[in-house]
Order: C-alpha cells, then structure tokens, then sequence
C-alpha cells in the first residue's frame, strides 16, 4: 500500500497560528482535503514548488473573496485531487469549526454545508465568506454522509464504541468485493452501537471485513487486546495521567498517535474470529498484531 505523504502546507500562514473561527480581521481558513482516510491525495503546484500531500490550509480574510483569489494570494496554480483506488467526483465542502481543548489543541468538527458537488471550475468561483471552510474530494466509493465518521461518528450517532485494529509491522488485507476503495491497509475502525459485534456490522455494506493479515518474513500470532473507555487521535502524545497514547500513523500529522483514556491490557492473545465476534459494551478496544 503506497504510504501517505503529508505535509501540512500552512501557506501565508505563521507556523504555529491558531485557527480561530472568526479571526481579528476576518481572517478565515480554507482547507483543501483529499481525505486520507480514503487514500485520497492532493497535487498542489504553487509558483516555487510542486507536493504531494493529504491537506493543506491556505489563508482568506474573508469579504466575498473567491477560491480562485485565496489560490492566487497563496501563491497556489492548481490543485488536483488523485485516489489510486477511486474515481474523483468533485468537490464537498464542509463548514469548519475548532473548539480548543485545555491540553493545548483543537477539537476539529466539520459540518456538511450542502450535498452539492462542485467542479474544479465551479469552485473557483466559490465565494468565502465569515467562517472557516474545509473542500474536500469527493470519492465515487465513499458516501457524503460517511466523511468525517472517524471525528464526528461517536458524538454524532448512535454508536458508544470501538474496535481500532493496527496491524504493527504487517498489513491487514480487505476484502474489496464490493469495491469499496480499499484492498489493503495498516489500520482500520469500527464504530459499534452497544451490544453490537464486527459480524453484526459487516451484514452492511458499509464495512469491509479482513481476508488476511500478512507481514513478510513473519507469522502472525493473534492480537493484543487494549480496552479503554474512550478514543481520539491526536499530533502529540497526551500529557493526561488517565490516558494512553500508542504511535498509530508517523507518516500522518493529525492521526500520529492514538489516545485511550482509562486503558487495561487484555490478558492473553485473541484470534481474527474471536475478535470479530465479540460483542461490545460502550468500550474501545484497540487491537495490535502480534508478529513471530
């Protein structure tokens, strides 16, 4: 699986600035995302450089100013949004708000403003007013209503719990019948309503279930089990004594390490099925492969 390159190109912007949603002098942010999470990427030329990269957040000051006029301040010529496993179909675009949390960070919440998708070319001509904005690439294989599931699902829905898996050296292979955009990857979640288990999930289609799990040179010896009663992803390891943090994704800014409040190990080694079909009472359970 091609790893994901990100580089957080904070153009115009100071290192370190915070994204307020109504900053002093109507200054606003407007993202462009190629979601991640479905290996969606971004091919951004600027007038000095040309990168490959999840995001990048590029500054307005708001008053009516078109996408086309922040590309052009920011120094950005194209933006192209590229899925090695998926077709592009336009543009989301996603009214942004940051909530500050008191270890120093944003908790991110995103809003869909319409479920209009709009071209390169309609986008352009995108009026940014008042508020900060994420554009985010729309995949064939990926419904609207799923994007931002990994931020919003558990405040949002019905869901109280998780299974997070990570493959640690290896890869979790999935099964692609019904083409859902991915064939392989090193992590992947399941949101679960009480009661519920993996099995119940993938009489869904929504879900795509594991075919294997593989790592070269070794054999896989079952998953180690962490049971917390909460999750979230963060940039930095938490410094709260109730919580945590596991390396999750180095390669990723926003979802670098993996944060479990009030976590116990699970004693003893448990198998894909075992897993699958254990059934979940409001708690997260982060799963780590274990290789020999």
């Amino acid at each position: 699986m091609k790893k994901l390159l990100v580089i957080m190109m904070v153009l115009g912007c100071l290192f370190g600035c915070n994204k307020n949603n109504n900053i002093e002098g109507n200054e606003v942010f407007v993202t462009f995302d190629g979601y991640g999470l479905h290996n969606g990427m971004l091919k951004v030329n600027t007038t000095t450089t040309n990168e490959e990269t999840v995001s990048i957040d590029l500054v307005s000051m708001g008053g009516n100013e078109t996408v086309s006029d922040i590309l052009k301040k920011n120094e950005v010529t194209s933006i192209e949004a590229v899925n090695e496993n998926d077709i592009f179909e336009g543009w989301l675009i996603f009214k942004t708000t940051y909530t500050a949390q008191e270890d120093g960070t944003d908790l991110v919440s995103h809003t869909l403003l319409s479920n209009t998708l709009y071209t390169t070319e309609e986008l352009l001509n995108y009026k940014v007013t008042d508020f900060n904005i994420t554009v985010v690439a729309k995949w064939a294989t990926l419904d609207s209503n799923l994007y931002f599931v990994e931020d919003d699902m558990m405040i949002d829905s019905d869901t109280t719990g998780a299974f997070v898996f990570h493959a640690g050296d290896g890869t979790i292979k999935l099964d692609v019948t019904n083409d859902k955009g991915l064939s392989e990857t090193k992590q992947y979640t399941y949101w679960l309503e009480d009661g519920q288990s993996i099995a119940d999930l993938l009489t869904s289609d929504m879900w795509q279930s594991f075919t294997n799990v593989e790592c070269e040179g070794k054999t896989f010896s079952g998953w180690q089990l962490y049971e917390a009663t909460a999750v979230r992803w963060n940039e930095k390891k938490s410094t709260s004594s109730i919580e945590q943090s596991f390396e999750y994704d180095v390669d990723n800014v926003d979802f670098k390490y993996i944060i479990l409040e009030n976590c116990t190990s699970v004693d003893g080694l448990k198998t894909t099925e075992d897993v699958v079909n254990m059934k979940n009472y409001s708690k997260v359970y982060y799963a780590v492969a274990m290789w020999k």
